[in-house]
């Protein structure tokens, strides 16, 4: 049965330069690409299988191990293997037994001690070298033999040492591989642990330069793959050459998030994706992230302008604040064109709402980027009527004189027409009169006062 230790916990690989110096020696196996100081991949796999060059001993307890390897004392707990201090002490055994214990020699006398280094009794240090476990019977003397108890067959397990019960399980040493027993078989205990080191020596490149251009025309999001690595970092910290790592996690085993805001691709042909999640910044492999289809930029309100209403403050080339991300500063009463919105009610990786707006810089260049709707004040633009001052001392009845001495002014202009018109009426009914009544013209008189007769 294979014993499988692989990552159980989130947990960095913390040991000492002189640790570290060791558990190189010890790590088989080990990548080599940062020999020449530094790589633009990320790596694919951080898990290290432990080797020895000189395995004296072992204890097994707790989900725990303890090697004595080359007079130098080591511990594999979980996915984290490291050199423990021992203050010099000439450590020549181990054992568990409710507790880790070893016995170190000192001026000719051995004497036990626990793993915090108090001395303890030397019984912590006994344990039965002839047993019987699972219908065998197990002891050694030149070799590790085992007895199959019903059909009475002993097997000879040539080159095995050092054999141990921890449990319900056998152990035994042949050629520095600790091996578990059943019976006359065998298999070597799978011995990992994840060696993270080798995130901070993650070149950075030009990933400052990618940032400011990776989202601008709308925003990328990701799904993370199952058992995929990803490293938190420090997004401001690009100023050197390696990424400011932390920690590293296990996506599905200490690490359950699967989806993020993708900030850029950087590294050697875009292998690594730089995410954010929860206000978070990490690297990871580029093809251990599969792009989300999704229509994440909404229309901006029709007819509708906006202005800066915040002082200081910036447009960002993502829909996430950071140093990292800043474009452009903007001040308060800054004007901008709404090009879009993106919310977070559609995008679940946002932490809030952000717009998407253009303006134009101090050259007249066009700068398109994100502003939180906070950061600004939307309006829609209508012309403005004439503005009047009112009356203070006006009342309704104000209104009453006006309204009469208009209809005073109405009937007297209507009266004065109306007498124009009569006027001129009278007029040309007398002149009509006055010619129906005129005399007829008379005939001439001849000298004697006859009239003549026309002829």
């Amino acid at each position: 049965m294979w014993y499988n230790f692989v990552v159980k916990k989130n947990a960095v690989l913390t040991t000492s330069l002189c640790a570290a110096l060791v558990c190189a020696a010890l790590v088989g196996g080990a990548s080599t690409a940062f020999a020449d100081g530094g790589s633009g991949e990320y790596p694919e796999n951080f898990t290290r299988t432990v080797t020895f060059t000189e395995l004296k001993d072992y204890a097994i307890g707790e989900d725990k191990f303890l090697f004595l390897d080359n007079g130098d004392l080591f511990e594999l707990d979980g996915n984290t293997f490291s050199r423990l201090e021992t203050e010099g002490k000439n450590i020549t055994a181990l054992n568990y037994k409710d507790g880790f214990y070893y016995s170190a020699e000192e001026n000719g006398e051995t004497t036990c001690y626990s793993l915090d280094g108090e001395s303890a009794d030397p019984s912590k240090m006994q344990y039965e070298t002839s047993f019987d476990l699972g219908g065998f019977h197990y002891y050694e003397t030149d070799s590790v033999r085992v007895l199959e108890i019903e059909a009475d067959i002993i097997t000879k397990l040539d080159g095995f040492t050092n054999l141990k019960p921890y449990g319900d399980k056998a152990y035994a040493v042949k050629e520095n591989v600790l091996y578990e027993l059943n019976g006359a078989n065998y298999l070597p205990c799978k011995l990992e642990y994840e060696d993270y080191s080798q995130t901070s020596k993650i070149l950075v490149g030009n990933t400052s330069d990618k940032l400011k251009s990776f989202n601008l025309t709308s925003p990328h999001f990701v799904s993370l793959n199952e058992g995929a690595y990803l490293t938190q970092i420090d997004i401001t910290g690009l100023d050197g050459e390696f990424f400011k790592a932390d920690a590293t996690f296990k996506v599905g085993v200490d690490f359950h998030s699967t989806q993020a805001l993708l900030l850029c691709k950087t590294g050697d042909s875009d292998g690594i994706s730089v995410i954010t999640i929860d206000g978070k910044c990490y690297i990871m492999r580029t093809d251990c992230t599969t792009s989300i289809s999704r229509n994440s930029v909404s229309k901006a309100p029709e007819n509708t302008r906006a202005t800066a209403t915040v002082s200081q403050s910036y447009m960002y080339s993502s829909p996430f604040i950071s140093s990292a991300t800043q474009l452009k500063a903007i001040d308060s009463g800054y004007l901008f064109e709404l090009l879009g919105e993106v919310k977070k009610s559609d995008n679940p990786e946002l932490l809030r709402d952000f717009y998407i707006v253009k303006l134009l810089d101090d050259s007249e260049q066009e700068v398109i980027g994100y502003v939180p709707f906070e950061y600004v004040s939307l309006y829609t633009f209508i012309e403005k009527e004439p503005e009047t001052t009112p009356d203070p001392e006006f009342t309704e009845e104000d209104l009453v004189k006006p309204v009469i001495l208009i209809i005073i002014v109405v009937a007297l202009v209507l009266l004065a027409v109306a007498y124009l018109v009569y006027v001129g009426t009278t007029k040309k009914d007398k002149d009509k009169n006055v010619a129906k009544t005129a005399p007829a013209t008379k005939d001439k008189k001849d000298g004697k006062g006859k009239n003549k007769k026309s002829k």
